[in-house]
């Protein structure tokens, strides 16, 4: 079992997709780690051999903190 990563996020775009920005991807990939997203106490996992294949969005948002980033956009469909 891969080691996880966390990610919480308040809403969903379209009411389906799970928005995490592409430097948090980065850091799965990097890690080695899956990435487990929360929703309203919902859980999905999405191992580390399937981020590869989503790719960010072409639009660039601006970071308050950091550097700008670009959103990926993952179907949140719960794990049963």
């Amino acid at each position: 079992m891969n080691p996880m990563i966390t990610k919480e996020v308040k809403k969903l775009w379209q009411n389906k997709y799970a928005s995490v920005r592409d430097y948090e991807i980065a850091a799965c990939l990097k890690s080695n780690s899956d990435l487990q997203i929360k929703y309203k106490g919902k859980t999905i996992t999405v191992p580390v051999d399937r981020l590869k294949y989503y790719k960010p969005g072409d639009r660039v948002f601006a970071s308050k903190f950091g550097k700008p980033y670009k959103l990926v956009d993952i179907p949140f469909t719960q794990e049963d």
